[in-house]
């Protein structure tokens, strides 16, 4: 939205974004849902505006689509296996696209600091890539635009806390 207004939009190390995680199983799906659905609803309401403008030569709308395009890790993981089943042509895609995926994590692995609790966490990526996939029917329906919000539960609220 800022690009679209013909603003600058530029890297600060220094950022910090803060917010709360739900700490429950149920309050991380219907948190999970409402993220993954607001990203789709944004893809839906800006792909056309932006890829017009990446047409026209607006360079700055080209990395703001490309953000937009790109799906969260564990899906394009999700694509790559599809890939590689399909074969032919798809098989190299996966391939090439299991080495970026390697070499990328290999970086941040590199770059570090990394402990023994990252690498846990890595080995359990595919329960988390299958999580993430139980999430999709929910998420197609946080897209709508008519999609009720609902505020998931936080660290240490009972039921019957309302906000």
């Amino acid at each position: 939205m800022l690009v679209t207004a013909g603003e600058r939009v530029h890297f600060v190390c220094d950022a910090v974004v803060m917010g709360e995680i739900a700490d429950t199983a149920d309050g991380a799906r219907t948190q999970r849902a409402r993220w993954e659905g607001g990203r789709l609803r944004m893809l839906k309401d800006h792909f056309a505006p932006l890829l017009m403008r990446c047409l026209r030569g607006e360079r700055a709308a080209v990395e703001v689509l490309a953000d937009l395009l790109l799906l969260p890790l564990g899906l394009h993981v999700v694509l790559l296996a599809v890939a590689a089943a399909v074969g032919g042509v798809g098989l190299w895609a996966a391939v090439f696209g299991v080495l970026a995926i390697g070499l990328y994590l290999g970086a941040i692995l590199l770059r570090g600091p990394t402990t023994w609790r990252d690498l846990g966490a890595l080995a359990l990526s595919p329960v988390y890539v299958v999580w993430k996939l139980s999430l999709l029917p929910a998420s197609l329906v946080q897209s709508r635009r008519q999609a009720a919000w609902v505020r998931s539960r936080r660290n240490n609220e009972s039921e019957s806390h309302h906000d």
